[in-house]
């Protein structure tokens, strides 16, 4: 019997989510809760929800994100398959799939994808595997990326994760010499607490909440957002570490926890205390509970180094990126690919990247 497709609908969610739960290609980027939060911030980019489910004798196959926004670049306007113009999570498949049908699994989805865009004038579309679903871990051999095969163009991204399943001083080692002096020194003034499921009070996270808009200069998230974020904490799939001065808060850490793994999801610390060395302390302290909790590993965040071919990062990415690697941890591969279904597309998205790389590549490569 052919697989069929199902549109996420009302009734279908909480299959959906409990298919995210079995599913070791599923992580937190895969729930309902995460999608419906990517929806929100999109605002007025988001086109629709296109996400759909494939469906075999009554079971679920596959779960397959497929969230549609519009974008603009200088004077071209564009739709594409994104995140809020981040990849989407490849699709979820069910675990006991054999590779016959797990290869049949992703041939439909290709399929419904052309026809989505073909219907909603889609002409891009990026996709990726998270980095902590539990099928990367498993051993044996590396995994590659499962939708070359199929036209799909390849982009090898990093991404920062340390291993918990180290001691306390094996971790502590691997901390960069600078990040180390400035833990110790935030250590002597700063109290860290962490506040998560069971503890977590609504006026703890409106001081969140009102620190990260200071940071930021203005609120750059809707209300409904950060009420978003309240109830993965409440349910058990975020945490807030705290670093404060007596009672005042200086900086935080937003933790998402899912299955086995935990993601650096944001940061914010007070515009008159970063001398302090808080954001160093908040990571190193989210680092040992962390541990203690039992979660194998934790996710920094992509690794930026300089220009690349599929990418030319800003000065502040690279920064960003290094202050990550200073916690120790290996870049590993982020399994990403992009498609386009429009060759004019393909060519304008192409020199626009070589004219970036150019420039900047030329001190770097000694391309003159």
């Amino acid at each position: 019997m052919a697989m069929r497709v199902e549109p996420i609908r009302e009734d279908l969610l909480p299959e959906w989510d409990d298919f995210v739960d079995r599913s070791d290609d599923a992580w937190f980027w895969h729930r309902r809760a995460y999608i419906e939060f990517r929806v929100e911030l999109a605002g007025r980019h988001l086109v629709r929800d296109e996400s759909f489910l494939l469906i075999e004798n009554a079971s679920i196959v596959a779960i397959c994100p497929a969230v549609i926004e519009a974008r603009s670049e200088g004077k071209s306007r564009y739709r594409e398959f994104a995140f809020g113009g981040d990849p989407l999570p490849m699709p979820a498949l069910r675990n006991e799939l054999s590779r016959a049908k797990r290869q049949e699994a992703l041939e439909q989805y290709v399929a419904v994808l052309k026809e989505l865009a073909v219907k909603h004038e889609v002409q891009y579309g990026s996709f990726r595997v998270p980095g902590l679903a539990p099928a990367r871990y498993h051993g044996g051999l590396p995994p590659t990326n499962p939708l070359v095969r199929y036209g799909f163009i390849d982009l090898p991204y990093q991404t920062q994760v340390v291993d918990l399943r180290q001691d306390d001083k094996v971790l502590w080692d691997d901390v960069r010499k600078g990040h180390k002096h400035a833990i110790n020194r935030a250590a002597k003034e700063l109290v860290v607490e962490v506040w998560e499921q069971g503890s977590i009070t609504d006026g703890k996270f409106e001081e969140y909440q009102a620190l990260h808009i200071r940071d930021a200069g203005r609120q750059v998230r809707s209300q409904k957002s950060y009420e978003m974020m309240r109830k993965w904490i409440k349910a058990g799939h975020g945490a807030l570490v705290e670093a404060r001065v007596g009672s005042d808060p200086v900086a935080y850490a937003f933790v998402i926890l899912f299955k086995d793994g935990a993601y650096y999801g944001s940061g914010c610390q007070d515009p008159e205390s970063r001398d302090l060395g808080a954001t160093h302390l908040v990571q190193w302290r989210t680092i040992e509970w962390l541990r203690r909790k039992g979660v194998r590993f934790y996710e920094l965040g992509i690794q930026h180094y300089g220009p690349q071919w599929f990418l030319t990062p800003s000065p502040k990415d690279i920064t960003i990126a290094r202050f990550k690697r200073g916690f120790g941890g290996s870049a590993v591969p982020l399994v990403t690919a992009e498609y386009y279904f429009s060759g004019e597309h393909l060519r304008r998205t192409f020199l626009t990247r070589l004219q970036a790389l150019l420039p900047a590549a030329d001190g770097v490569m000694n391309l003159s």
